[in-house]
């Protein structure tokens, strides 16, 4: 990418650097690792680039927080990418949750983990329960907080059938739960 006008190129390497060191860390609070906050910040900076004259009419601050913003956005659908990427019909829940809890947390409140992971047991027992796509449907829902337009892409359905699938999908959910409660 070349800026031809030098007053762009030398306000954006400004905001560049100024703003590396703390859109880098934002970056790795979120994504976990060096290289891929870098290759954020990298990203970050084409949409700056794109966007320049809306954010060169921006006050200081206003740009410190739209910088901020931007990384922040770029690294949090960078790893809700690679959530789904990653997504092998886990629904949602990591076998060693439990065992990342401090030990001191665990000594103190050993009736809530034990609660928590009862909860988990069961959920993912009655959610085994649903065809894999209800499954996916609720888990990309609720537990990742996935919008109604991301899992229309995602399923190659339209945005407003989402909303009804959902409803579905949960509607079966509760009645499995129902079912198995009134059998306990």
């Amino acid at each position: 990418m070349k800026i031809n006008n030098e007053k762009k190129k030398r306000e954006i390497t400004g905001w560049y650097e100024k703003y590396y060191r703390i859109m880098r860390a934002r970056a790795h609070e979120i994504v976990g690792d060096y290289h891929i906050a870098d290759d954020m910040v990298s990203e970050a900076f084409i949409k700056v680039f794109n966007n320049y004259e809306e954010i060169r009419k921006l006050e200081e601050p206003q740009i410190a927080f739209y910088l901020i913003s931007i990384i922040r956005n770029i690294s949090i659908d960078y790893t809700r990418k690679q959530k789904r990427e990653n997504a092998h019909v886990n629904l949602g829940f990591e076998d060693n949750e439990i065992e990342k809890i401090p030990d001191d947390d665990e000594s103190k409140y050993p009736e809530i983990i034990y609660a928590r992971k009862e909860l988990q047991d069961n959920l993912k027992k009655y959610m085994d329960k649903l065809s894999q796509r209800d499954a996916e449907l609720i888990v990309y829902k609720y537990l990742w907080n996935m919008s109604e337009k991301e899992i229309s892409e995602m399923f190659h359905i339209k945005q407003e059938q989402v909303h009804v699938y959902v409803g579905r999908a949960k509607k079966r959910l509760f009645k499995i739960i129902k079912k198995e409660m009134e059998i306990e």
